[in-house]
């Protein structure tokens, strides 16, 4: 699937987020959950991965892709600054603690559960047989 051009996309990505923010509280909990093993980094690694987050959400194909766009004001009102760069996000994403990662995941799996937004498949099905 291709990604959406201009407005039409910009509308839809921002509803996205005001729907992971309000159902996920996806700033304030899962995303400042997140830690890193940098030390003393410029680049918060909340603005790293809230950058993330949106170059998956809007289907870009690479940091590059991403870098290109960040003289989009919506940077500057989303993260609160620019958007890092292609290696800065290289680097943060590399050293980034893989179980704080996990536990975001399972936050969402679990607010997903409890708002019955998954099937209920009582258990795992291999091939065709229950």
């Amino acid at each position: 699937m291709e990604t959406l051009p201009g407005k039409e996309g910009l509308t839809i990505l921002r509803r996205l987020i005001a729907y992971s923010e309000k159902v996920f509280r996806f700033s304030a909990e899962l995303i400042a959950g997140i830690t890193d093993r940098r030390l003393e980094p410029r680049i918060a690694t909340a603005t790293v991965a809230k950058s993330a987050a949106v170059m998956f959400w809007a289907r870009m194909g690479s940091l590059n892709a991403l870098e290109m766009s960040g003289q989009s004001r919506f940077w500057k009102r989303w993260l609160g600054g620019r958007l890092p760069s292609a290696d800065t996000m290289g680097t943060g994403h590399s050293k980034m603690d893989a179980s704080t990662l996990r536990d975001a995941m399972h936050q969402v799996y679990g607010q997903l559960k409890r708002n019955k937004a998954l099937p209920d498949n009582r258990g795992i099905s291999l091939a065709g047989f229950a």
